[in-house]
């Protein structure tokens, strides 16, 4: 009867223990308000914009292969970010890279540093 005790214990130590564990996940965080509206792309913005992400280690790596664009990012920060700020980001991406390539169709695919697509984002639109 013991034995049976002491798994029941267990068993409630391990829920009690995932439970908190999920609790201590980041929530995704929300788009700023001065993001919110419909994108319009500025170059010098959004070239400043991928430098930010350059230096907070979100982007590792851009390789450009006109008409497409390939992004390497930090997987843990892409996923923490919610769809809408992921967007915004590479909207950003495209404007910065893309004006170069204005008449051209091009496809921005976001890839993790092991090589997994995250994203693809062309016609104006992120596909996860």
């Amino acid at each position: 009867m013991s034995i049976v005790r002491s798994r029941i214990a267990y068993a409630g130590a391990v829920v009690l223990l995932a439970t908190a564990a999920a609790a201590q996940t980041y929530p995704a965080r929300p788009l700023p308000a001065n993001q919110a509206g419909p994108y319009v792309c500025e170059v010098g913005r959004a070239a400043a914009e991928m430098r930010r992400m350059t230096d907070i280690g979100l982007i590792v790596e851009v390789g450009e292969f006109p008409p497409n664009v390939s992004v390497v990012v930090d997987k843990p920060k892409w996923d923490r970010a919610a769809p809408a700020v992921r967007r915004r980001w590479v909207q950003e991406i495209a404007c910065a890279t893309g004006e170069r390539y204005a008449n051209m169709l091009r496809t921005i695919t976001v890839r993790a540093r092991d090589s997994t697509r995250l994203g693809s984002f062309s016609s104006r639109d992120l596909q996860d």
